[in-house]
């Protein structure tokens, strides 16, 4: 098995029965001069938001899936382009279930006060859990989606966005999980990652990964 092997999740494809820390030990990584000490996790959200946003060549919406108080929202918004809808999926009731050690249900739940609002009209929105809110969303589409920042944390979630909007992810949308694998110190988790996989799988799907960061994002280009 070769390199272009591991970079590349197809139908056939030996990489798919790969686990998802060999994957990310053969993904080339990413840094970034604007941030020399990496100080905390946000960090490494932004370096991996400064480089996707060169992938994104493709038209059609944006979706971050995941926004909590909308600090990494923000920032991809200073990049969307004019006439482009964001979509911004959360419950803001925190994990529905518990995810790798110490994360357990209803973690990163905010208080009324503490979710974010957002004056840009192409800011939309959707609260719910991933489950309520991704169909009604795929009817409201009308063009394909270019991006994704799945920020899901855990595989159902992941599941959720990618089975649900499948029709609109087309060649050459880019993906970025935020969490593809994780170690918490009390276990691994690897949701984002496994549920990639299956979508693949499902659907018939080809992605190329991009690149990882040095913490636990990894890039895709789906091209197929």
């Amino acid at each position: 098995m070769n390199g272009t092997d591991l970079l590349q999740l197809s139908l056939g494809s030996p990489s798919l029965s790969l686990t998802a820390d060999k994957i990310m030990q053969a993904l080339p990584k990413v840094t970034s001069p604007n941030f020399p000490e990496v100080g905390n996790f946000y960090d490494f959200k932004r370096v991996s938001v400064e480089h996707i946003i060169k992938h994104i060549t493709r038209s059609g919406d944006w979706a971050q899936f995941g926004v909590y108080k909308g600090q990494m929202a923000r920032e991809i918004l200073e990049s969307l382009p004019a006439e482009t809808d964001f979509h911004l999926l959360d419950s803001f009731e925190g994990l529905p279930e518990d995810w790798a050690g110490y994360w357990k249900a209803g973690a990163f739940k905010l208080d009324a006060e503490d979710i974010p609002v957002f004056d840009d009209p192409r800011v939309k929105i959707h609260t719910g859990w991933f489950s309520d809110t991704v169909p009604p969303l795929a009817r409201q589409l009308t063009r394909p989606l270019a991006f994704l920042h799945i920020d899901c944390d855990l595989y159902s979630s992941t599941k959720d966005c990618l089975w649900g909007l499948n029709d609109f992810i087309e060649k050459d949308t880019i993906l970025l999980f935020d969490e593809y694998m994780i170690n918490s110190g009390k276990g691994t988790d690897d949701g984002e990652h496994r549920a990639l996989v299956e979508w693949v799988k499902k659907f018939d799907r080809s992605v190329e990964l991009l690149w990882r960061t040095n913490w636990v994002q990894v890039a895709a280009r789906v091209i197929k």
